[in-house]
Order: structure tokens, then sequence, then C-alpha cells
């Protein structure tokens, strides 16, 4: 016989933390606000500085007949690697500051 007691499964070494497993729903939806830069050298988005601030698409086409939305869209759904269908301009169709809504799974 060993003089040993077993340690419980769920004991932590000390100075750990345990882990907490938690369900997280899925997001339905994002909004973003996107500051557009069309004819621009290079097709790119840059992320916000801090948290809830404002992107920045830079777009090669001009701003005629939805090109350049119909662009920033292409750009947003590959990025965020979900359907063109899932993006849609919902405010500032004809300016440079957008509302844009992306549809979760």
């Amino acid at each position: 016989m060993s003089s040993h007691a077993p340690q419980s499964p769920t004991r932590q070494p000390a100075g750990l933390m345990p882990v907490v497993e938690t369900a997280v729903p899925p997001i339905d939806f994002v909004i973003l606000q996107i500051k557009v830069k069309p004819n621009s050298r290079e097709s790119r988005l840059e992320p916000p500085a801090g948290a809830g601030g404002v992107w920045l698409a830079k777009l090669k086409l001009p701003p005629v007949d939805g090109r350049a939305n119909r662009e920033l869209i292409e750009l947003l759904a590959a990025h965020f690697a979900c359907a063109k269908s899932a993006v849609t301009v919902k405010s500032g169709a004809s300016g440079r500051m957008k509302l844009i809504h992306i549809a979760g799974r």
C-alpha cells in the first residue's frame, strides 16, 4: 500500500488559476465605422488604433457608379472571411464615412 493519497483531478498546482470554460454565444452582426479613401495606390484595410475607432479603407477604384463601394464590400468580405452578401453599407453610400453592417453566422 502506498502512503501517498491520490490527487484530485481538478486540483491545480499552486500559483495557477483554474481554467473556467464558458460558452460564447455566436455574434449576430458587427457594425464598423469606416473612412474610405478612393483612388489610392493600393487596396487595403487598416484597423483602428484604439478600441471602437474608425477603420480606414484605401481603395483603388474611383467613387463612380458605386464601384468603390463594391470594392469595399469585397475587401471587407475577404478580411473577415465572410460572404459578400453578409456585408452591407448601412449609411454613407455616397460619402467617405460609412457605417458597415457585417452579418454573423
